[in-house]
């Protein structure tokens, strides 16, 4: 058996730091340095180098380093002109950078709009605008297509470290470090974009922490001593288990890269117990040869956000091991937290074995401290395999969007939070994920659910890596049919046949389970499913016939594809 990181929290201190009602997402690095029983000994490792804008360069972090440059940080920040509750945009490339930048600001009680670098300069600058940022800290990457979009805003200050650079230490203001009440705001995250512009999420210091309250709470997971991050992390999941991982003192590996090839290669060198990821990773980790990889380290994947494909599961599962009554065994645990920037946690929790048989967009049961609820368009509470609108309450959720009270009031319904999500239960109180509320294909034979119907495709066709369905407009009749862009292996044989034959091939699966059939399906390349800067696929593009793939062969003459 390997030996367990020197780090590592006694469960008997973590359940204390669990029941400490003055520790939240605002001070949470002090009470890490306090419980660690190694503060001096590396807990993150980074794939990228983090160099500061002092010239320090550094590929591993302790807690007592982290909270040496958190503490510079905010001493610049300081001297930018940075007060307590000022909002202030940080857009980068991804790595550790966002988790130091947030722990700066929150020492002077600043709030981090912590914004993915992937997100297009166009959409961050309407976002920062929206958010009423007072200043923006970018890098080389980001600036050039940033500063003309941002200059006439009036912000207090634009800068990378490179502006920063030689900068001397000494010349920093000192600060005092702020106090945090329960409902201090502490960060401002977005969503995924997948409707327009990114929501700005308030997060605050209490409502934050209470997820991560509650796994202080309860046994370490056995798995989990050995963590890779794969999360975009400027997301508040990435914070939340970065934050749950230091205060269990339980080292991690920060990936920068996050595509599937490069995350295999990480593993194999990191040699983690648990991967954390969102589902795009792990669809792009399946498309290739997880065999030329060591993945035997791995007991736990964990799987934020959306809910992962059983055709993907199935592939994860197979690699790594458990330990069941003290002996080891072959195939891996995965465990789907369906959540949301605006849930504050993942509220739902399913795991998969190679032993258990339960999919079809499972999500499982919520956690026992979340009321969940399928409710109508008026409100009502549905009966059981009712598909309606997804609701939840508890004491995690945003109190709402920032700058947004219309859109806060609207996101709630007979006292829930309504996630954005369709889904139905069944009778024994587990939780279906169907479709995403604005995605649902409404045609005149009824709905078509996106999400499920990808579901039994991936599940049904080995063959199919990843999928997409969407509605568009038939030819002719302008009435809306269900179609789907797939992408197929290489290695599978699948691509030589027609659109004609693949649809009647899909929607004979499809109408043996019930579900409705698709008006047309062509074969695409991974350009053509376009992803968000988490990795959701932007159905609004689709339908706007956006993608390179429109572009390269025009309109889709779906006619060729219906069965």
């Amino acid at each position: 058996m390997t030996a367990l990181p020197t780090t590592l929290v006694a469960d008997e201190r973590r359940f204390e730091l669990a029941k400490d009602p003055v520790l939240g997402a605002g001070n949470f690095l002090d009470w890490a340095l306090k419980a660690s029983p190694a503060p001096q000994a590396p807990i993150l490792s980074l794939e990228r180098e983090l160099e500061t804008f002092t010239g320090e360069k550094f590929r591993e972090l302790s807690l007592e380093q982290l909270a040496r440059l958190a503490h510079l940080y905010a001493r610049l920040y300081k001297k930018l002109g940075v007060r307590a509750a000022d909002p202030v945009f940080v857009y980068l490339d991804d790595g550790v950078e966002y988790l130091i930048h947030y722990l700066a600001l929150t020492h002077l009680g600043a709030i981090g709009v912590l914004t993915n670098g992937n997100m297009d300069p166009r959409i961050a600058a309407v976002h920062a605008r929206n958010v009423g940022v007072a200043g923006i800290f970018t890098d080389a990457s980001h600036i050039q297509a940033l500063r003309p979009l941002t200059q006439e805003s009036g912000y207090g200050f634009i800068v990378t470290e490179a502006d920063l650079r030689g900068t001397p230490e000494e010349a920093l203001p000192t600060y005092r470090r702020h106090e945090f009440s329960a409902d201090d705001p502490i960060m401002i995250a977005h969503s995924s974009g997948t409707t327009g512009i990114p929501k700005a999420v308030l997060l605050q210091h209490e409502r934050f922490f209470h997820g991560v309250r509650y796994r202080l709470g309860v046994p370490r997971v056995a798995g989990g001593e050995r963590i890779l991050s794969s999360l975009p992390h400027s997301h508040n999941c990435a914070i939340a288990y970065i934050m749950l991982a230091l205060l269990s003192g339980t080292p991690v590996y920060i990936a920068s890269d996050h595509s599937g090839r490069a995350v295999l290669g990480q593993i194999d060198t990191f040699k983690p117990s648990m991967v954390v990821s969102f589902p795009q990773t792990y669809v792009e980790m399946t498309e290739c040869e997880m065999d030329a990889f060591d993945l035997s380290s791995v007991n736990l994947w964990f799987n934020g956000g959306d809910a992962a494909h059983e055709s993907h599961i199935r592939a994860l599962i197979r690699h790594g091991f458990h330990e069941q009554n003290g002996q080891r065994q072959p195939g891996s645990v995965f465990i789907d937290g369906m959540g949301s920037s605006e849930m504050g946690f993942s509220l739902f929790r399913h795991v998969h074995t190679l032993k258990t048989n339960l999919y079809n967009r499972c999500v499982g049961r919520p956690l026992e401290w979340v009321d969940a609820q399928i409710l109508s368009e008026e409100g009502e509470k549905l009966p059981p395999f009712q598909v309606g609108r997804l609701g939840v309450k508890a004491p995690s959720v945003t109190t709402g969007y920032w700058n947004n009270s219309l859109l806060t009031y609207r996101s709630r319904l007979s006292g829930y939070f309504l996630t954005g999500d369709l889904a139905y239960r069944d009778e024994e109180g587990r939780f279906f994920h169907v479709d995403r509320t604005p995605d649902v294909i409404l045609t005149p034979t009824g709905p078509v659910y996106g999400l499920q119907t990808e579901e039994l495709l991936l599940s049904r066709f080995a063959a199919i890596a990843d999928c997409a369905v969407f509605g568009e407009e038939a030819e002719g009749s302008g009435a809306i049919q269900a179609v789907a862009y797939v992408r197929i292996r290489p290695s599978s044989n699948l691509s030589r046949y027609s659109a004609s034959v693949l649809t009647t091939r899909f929607n004979q699966e499809l109408a043996s389970s019930g579900l409705p059939t698709l008006g047309g399906v062509l074969i695409v390349g991974m350009d053509a499913i376009p992803l968000g800067t988490t990795g959701k696929v932007l159905k609004r593009v689709l339908r706007m016939n956006e993608t390179p793939a429109h572009a390269a062969i025009g309109r889709l003459n779906l006619r060729k594809g219906i069965a």
